[in-house]
């Protein structure tokens, strides 16, 4: 799926009534996480978050917000006009309504997973720097990412043969393909696209295919999403890669979420030689660049030039709004603050020649 529930505190406000400065119908909702739910600004009491609601609403009294509340001190509010859809599946509450600025937006569980003005950064980023740092995929894996973006770009790729997704809420794949059908585009009606509703350990577990790129577009690891992130199903990823092949795993928000990406890193670096992180800025994720990690058995198979890499994107003829093979090298220049939670012997990427000390430096073990 698309990021369900990113594993923040949160709330949702039903309904907000600030013609004579009063609120009515304020449903706190906690999140998936376990931890107390926070309204607005997340403030200590009451009193000051009620005010601190009156006060960011007051000039847009009868208007209704959808709030998300990372920690106790920070969040990002979007203001919900029109809504289109609500309903709750096996799995989640589904909401999609339209905002000014993004457009129209996918919140499952009252947290935000898409927007239709934005989409196009983190699916291509995800999509074609694994996409084309491999350079022939033509099985292609992907565990989640029911709103179909991820899926729309991969099939950009003359090489890909078949793309399997693996989306555990068929529900999410209706609604986005009935309420938002630019995510998808025609990429469910491919004859190159494989649906397969089911949870993506238990399919890893039981299928024996193997796939040249595997992308994980997974929640947090905060309830069922927590498995999306263990060392066993890791394990699956791994055993599942063909030789060369890539994985990706989406890993949260670069400054809220480093623990998160380091614990995905330290784990990978026990499967796989080659471990990496690149990030995307995409506007409507709060609290730092979108980080993915990155991880191949194959040799030097991550640090493509920007030369080759510009030679397969001509060749593909692929059309993006967001990645470039420029910006593809770049992206895995990380800031200081999180190569050092990544525990980097120095700063570098894989294309900087000095990753040939980060990689010596480290163990490598080979788990089949």
């Amino acid at each position: 799926m698309t990021r369900p529930e990113r594993g923040w505190s949160g709330a949702r406000i039903d309904n907000v009534l600030l013609g004579e400065e009063k609120m009515t119908d304020l449903h706190q909702k906690p999140a998936a996480s376990g931890r107390d739910g926070h309204l607005c600004r997340s403030a200590s009491s009451a009193e000051e978050m009620l005010r601190s609601l009156t006060e960011t609403n007051r000039h847009s009294a009868g208007e209704l917000w959808l709030n998300e509340a990372p920690d106790e001190a920070a969040g990002q509010r979007l203001r919900i006009g029109n809504t289109v859809f609500r309903g709750t599946s096996e799995y989640q509450d589904i909401w999609v309504f339209d905002n000014p600025v993004f457009g129209r937006v996918l919140a499952l569980d009252g947290h935000v997973q898409t927007t239709v003005h934005d989409e196009f950064i983190y699916h291509e980023m995800m999509a074609h720097v694994p996409m084309l740092a491999h350079g022939g995929a033509r099985e292609v894996l992907i565990v989640g990412g029911g709103d179909g973006g991820v899926l729309r770009e991969v099939l950009k790729h003359g090489s890909v043969r078949r793309a399997v997704m693996v989306e555990i809420d068929r529900q999410v794949i209706d609604v986005c393909r009935t309420h938002l059908p630019s995510l998808g585009g025609s990429a469910f009606a491919d004859s190159r696209t494989e649906i397969v509703i089911d949870d993506g350990p238990a399919f890893l577990r039981r299928t024996s295919e193997t796939f040249d790129v595997i992308l994980v577009d997974a929640p947090d690891p905060v309830g069922p999403g927590q498995t999306l992130f263990s060392s066993g199903f890791l394990r699956f990823c791994h055993a599942r890669l063909r030789p060369g092949g890539i994985l990706v795993v989406q890993s949260g928000v670069s400054f809220l979420q480093a623990a998160n990406i380091r614990r995905t890193v330290t784990r990978l670096r026990e499967l796989f030689h080659e471990v990496w992180a690149y990030t995307a800025a995409v506007p409507s994720y709060y609290g730092g660049a979108m980080t993915f990690a990155c991880a191949s058995n194959a040799p030097q198979r991550l640090a493509v030039s920007e030369e080759t890499l510009a030679t397969r994107h001509a060749a593909a003829r692929i059309q993006t709004r967001c990645y470039t093979p420029a910006l593809h090298v770049a992206s895995f220049a990380l800031p200081r603050y999180l190569a050092d939670q990544l525990s980097r012997s120095r700063h570098s990427h894989p294309h900087d020649g000095s990753i040939v000390a980060d990689r010596e430096a480290r163990p490598k073990r080979r788990v089949t």
